[in-house]
């Protein structure tokens, strides 16, 4: 296999490019390397790709009501009757019932 190439600097090419490493691959094309894959850290850690907004206890008295309103199993009905007021997904407000269940709290 061939040493990997460096690029000649020009006029055309940005200064940090000149400084990038390019490899060859079998057949003689030129690629860049990839770009590093990590999450962006902080002196906390690692910064979250999303965040998360907790339940209020009015959204957690609103889910139990549409459950018992709709059933268990009408989660379409009670997140669009939901979402008029708060605005979760379905996922997270069957989630947040399923979590409430298991505590006890559910229906």
């Amino acid at each position: 296999m061939a040493p990997p190439v460096k690029p000649k600097p020009s006029e055309d090419a940005p200064s940090d490019a000149a400084n990038e490493t390019l490899h060859t691959v079998k057949s003689g094309s030129v690629k860049k390397p990839r770009a590093s894959k990590t999450k962006s850290t902080n002196h906390l850690g690692p910064t979250p790709s999303h965040t998360t907004i907790p339940f209020t206890p009015e959204e957690t008295q609103t889910i139990l009501d549409l459950v018992q309103k709709h059933g268990q199993g009408d989660w379409a009905k009670i997140t669009d009757e939901y979402n008029k007021i708060h605005g979760k997904t379905q996922a997270q407000i069957r989630t947040k019932f399923h979590n409430l269940k298991k505590q006890g709290k559910g229906v």
